[in-house]
């Protein structure tokens, strides 16, 4: 979790430079805004994936597919 946790911030921290970045050059507030939260839409991604625990694993036959640890039991409810 630890390691997730920061790997995640730097998101937040490259967002941040963005939507600096953006203000700067073009002194719009709102522009400024959207790009930041367009640019934190991968930490919810992340956290969503991790929260669910969905994996990726290779299958031959069929390509790259999503993993779920969700028992059978869970899943029929």
């Amino acid at each position: 979790m630890g390691t997730a946790g920061l790997s995640y911030s730097l998101y937040l921290v490259l967002a941040s430079f963005t939507s600096i970045r953006v203000h700067a050059l073009l002194k719009s507030l709102p522009l400024c805004l959207i790009t930041f939260v367009l640019s934190i839409v991968p930490v919810g991604v992340n956290f969503a994936v991790f929260r669910l625990e969905i994996t990726g694993q290779n299958i031959p036959l069929f390509g790259c597919t999503e993993m779920d640890n969700i028992t059978t039991n869970l899943s029929q409810k």
